[in-house]
C-alpha cells in the first residue's frame, strides 16, 4: 500500500538530487536543452538508475523527459509515462483529500482527534485547553515526534490503515502545545487518512482514487499496488546498486 502515480514526477525530484553533484559555479539552465544536459550529467555522476522530470508552467507541461532505466535487469527505459513510488508527496494528496471532505461538509478542520477517532491512542498534556485537531494532523503541528525506524522499516502486506496507526501510536506524544510549532511528521497525515475513512465510509485507497486522483486526470496512479499497475512500477535500488524489495508502508497516507 503505497502512493504510486503515473506522469506525476515533479521537478523537485531533480532538485533533491542536485546538491550532491552540482558545482556551486554550475550555470542556471536557461533553456530546456541546457536543463536536459545538466540533468543527464548529474544523474550519471550520482549513479541514479532512472528518474523522470517534469516542468509545469502556468498549468501546462513545458518539459518532460525520462532518464536512465526503470529496471536495470531488463534495461527498460524511463519515459514520461513511467511509474514511480510517490513517497512523501503523498502527504500533499492526503491534505487535498481532507479538504474535499471539508468542502463536502463531512469534516471540520477544527474537529478534535478525540471526537473524530476516539480509539486512536495518543498523549497530549494540554488536551483540556489545546486539543489535537484535524488541522494539526495535516499541518504537522500536533507536537508529536516523527515516526521511529521501527515504524519506517516495517513491511505490512495486507495491513489495514487502522493496524498501521495502532502499531505507530506509542510515538503519538505531544511535546508542546498542539498548533504552536510545525515539526515534520509522518503520523499526522496517516491519522488524518484514518479519519477520512471514518467520515466517508470508504477505504483511504478508494477515496483517493474516486475523489482526488481520477478527477485530477491521474488515470493509473493509485495508493494500492493492485492488478492495474502491478509490474509497472519502476524498481527501487539500494545505494550499492542492488535491487531493494518493495515495501508495503504501514502509513500510506504519509508515503
Amino acid at each position: 500500500m503505497s502512493g504510486i502515480f503515473a506522469r506525476l514526477t515533479f521537478v523537485f525530484l531533480a532538485c533533491l538530487c542536485w546538491p550532491a553533484a552540482a558545482d556551486d559555479n554550475l550555470p542556471v539552465p536557461r533553456s530546456a536543452a541546457e536543463l536536459d544536459a545538466q540533468l543527464q550529467n548529474i544523474f550519471a555522476e550520482d549513479g541514479i538508475p532512472g528518474t523522470a522530470v517534469a516542468v509545469v508552467e502556468n498549468g501546462n507541461v513545458s518539459f518532460i523527459r525520462g532518464y536512465g532505466v526503470s529496471d536495470t535487469r531488463t534495461k527498460t527505459a524511463v519515459t514520461g509515462d513511467s511509474m514511480f513510488r510517490a513517497a512523501s508527496i503523498s502527504k500533499s494528496f492526503t491534505g487535498i483529500a481532507i479538504m474535499t471532505a471539508v468542502q463536502d461538509g463531512k469534516l471540520s478542520l477544527d474537529g478534535t482527534l478525540k471526537s473524530l477517532a476516539p480509539d486512536v491512542r495518543f498523549s497530549n498534556p494540554w488536551e483540556a485547553t489545546d486539543p489535537v485537531r484535524l488541522m494539526h494532523l495535516i499541518e504537522h503541528t500536533t507536537g508529536w515526534p516523527d515516526i521511529n525506524l521501527r515504524v519506517l522499516t516495517t513491511d505490512g502486506p495486507g495491513w489495514s490503515l487502522k493496524r498501521g496507526v495502532d502499531a505507530s501510536s506509542p510515538e503519538f506524544i505531544s511535546r508542546y502545545r498542539p498548533g504552536h510549532f510545525a515539526v515534520y511528521n509522518n503520523a499526522g497525515p496517516a491519522v488524518a487518512g484514518l479519519i477520512l475513512e471514518r467520515a466517508s465510509g470508504l477505504s483511504y485507497c478508494d477515496y483517493m482514487r474516486e475523489r482526488v486522483l481520477r478527477p485530477m486526470g491521474i488515470k493509473l496512479g493509485d495508493f494500492d499496488q493492485g492488478n492495474a499497475i502491478a509490474g509497472q512500477v519502476s524498481k527501487s535500488y539500494n545505494i550499492d546498486g542492488t535491487e531493494a524489495a518493495f515495501q508495503r508502508i504501514i502509513l500510506p497516507p504519509a508515503g
